[in-house]
């Protein structure tokens, strides 16, 4: 007996839909296995007092270790979650510039 498929849709549409669900529920999976095991997760996760924001940091300054690119939330698991993304998707905290203020003390302690 075959498989019954809503009538809106194609049975190649359905197929695709059911194949697409089942990589949602893997990627789920991992995601909650990242979050079990944080050492392996790439990115650190801390909450902000200023804000009372939780902080996923992607980009840091080269020179100062400024935050210079964040996601912000409003619980700790959300922003494990993210961070846990991230990582699966095999992600890097990037480190490749200076912030304006890191740089601008730089140019002037250089002159």
């Amino acid at each position: 007996m075959g498989t019954i498929c809503p009538s809106f849709m194609s049975r190649d549409d359905y197929e695709t839909a059911i194949s697409l669900v089942r990589e949602i529920v893997k990627f789920e999976q991992r995601i909650e296995k990242f979050i079990l095991k944080r050492e392996q997760i790439e990115f650190e996760i801390f909450l902000e007092q200023e804000t009372n924001q939780w902080v996923v940091i992607t980009e840091m300054c080269n020179i100062g270790g400024c935050s210079i690119n964040y996601y912000e939330f409003n619980t700790e698991e959300e922003a494990l979650r993210k961070a846990a993304e991230l990582t699966i998707l095999g992600e890097k905290i990037i480190c490749e510039r200076a912030c304006s203020e890191c740089y601008l003390e730089y140019i002037q302690d250089v002159e």
